[in-house]
Order: structure tokens, then sequence, then C-alpha cells
């Protein structure tokens, strides 16, 4: 039922991508539900920001609709994917992480001039009383921390990862809504070390 409900609303978010009018040079932020339900204009005074996270998305996803992003010819792209690929594919990390970056590769080619990023995969809470165990299966820091670690031995991630820990390596408590899935404090702090890194945005 989740499933079909998930494939709905990507077909449905495709074809509104599809149709909007959007600005000459924007910054794309590009990927799954951290992206989905990112609130942009609560953190940045950019007006030329556009969402392309679809609940759900994985790199699979990502390259599917990656036409989308070239008729764009966005200034800045930064991208945010792979966690669901964990519990969505049966691939490999190896083959998950050469997905992230064929992600790039190909957006680097098809855009000369803009400038592309990828973030980190974001840590996660497990086994708590707010944890939704219904998306987490065997989502793992040991993972994602693997899946991060190859990404940066071949590119150069912006580290979400990091300021979102809490001591014990867990997506920190007061960050999530259910383990996966960031609180408004977690944004902020989200925000803040993308903003270190592209100088193109402006944060509030």
């Amino acid at each position: 039922m989740l499933e079909a409900i998930m494939k709905s609303d990507y077909k449905n978010k495709v074809n509104l991508f599809d149709s909007e009018v959007v600005m000459n040079q924007s910054i794309v932020f590009l990927g799954d539900s951290i992206i989905a339900f990112y609130k942009t204009n609560e953190y940045f005074n950019n007006l030329n920001i556009l969402n392309r996270g679809i609940a759900g998305d994985t790199a699979v996803g990502i390259l599917d609709r990656l036409e989308q992003i070239k008729k764009i010819k966005p200034s800045v792209v930064i991208i945010s994917v792979g966690s669901n690929d964990i519990v969505r594919t049966k691939d490999s990390l190896s083959v998950i992480v050469s997905r992230i970056l064929k992600i790039k590769e190909e957006l680097e080619s098809s855009l000369k001039h803009s400038k592309i990023y990828i973030l980190s995969l974001s840590p996660v809470l497990r086994d708590h009383e707010i944890t939704n165990n219904l998306y987490m299966k065997h989502r793992t820091n040991d993972i994602i921390d693997s899946i991060n670690q190859e990404l940066a031995k071949n590119t150069t991630l912006i580290n979400v990862n990091e300021v979102l820990k809490d001591e014990n390596n867990n997506l920190k408590l007061a960050y999530t809504t259910d383990g996966l899935h960031l609180t408004k404090l977690g944004y902020e702090v989200f925000s803040k070390k993308i903003a270190l890194e592209v100088k193109e945005l402006e944060l509030k």
C-alpha cells in the first residue's frame, strides 16, 4: 500500500516539475524526502531556490529525472540522495555509491558552468520511542557511514552528517521527528552547514 502511494506521488511530482515555469540560474536542491520536506524559504533569503525533492526517491530515480534539471540550466545543484537506496534496492554499497557519483558526473558533463555539490547521507536514530520502524528497516548508521566514506574518497562532500550526530553517532533526538526526517532545528543546523560551502546561499 505504502509503495503504491509513493509511486503515485512520485509520478505526480515529476509531472508537476515538468509543468513549472522556473527562473534561469536557479539554485536547485535535488533529492529525496530530506529535500522534499525542506522549506528552504524559512532558512535562506534567496528567491531563486527550486526544490526538486521527492519523498522516497533513490539515486535510480534521480538519474531517471536528470533531464528536468539539465533543462533548467541552474547555477547550483545540491544533491541529497542515497539513504533510500539502502532499503528500496538490493544493490551493494559500491553500486549505490557509483550511482550517486554518476548523478554528479552527468550534471557536470551537461552543465559546464554550474556548480554541483553532493551532501553526505544524514544519520538516523534507531530504537527510540519516536523512531518510525517502517522507514528504518535495515538502514543503520554503520551502513550510512560506509557510503559517506566511499563517497568522500571520490568527491568532495558537504558533510551534514557530522553536524547532525550526537555523541553516540546517532541522529540527535532534537533534530528528528521520527528517527529519519528533520525537525526545524535539525534543518537550521543542516542549512548552516550547507551555506558554509555554497557561497551563493544567503542565510536568514
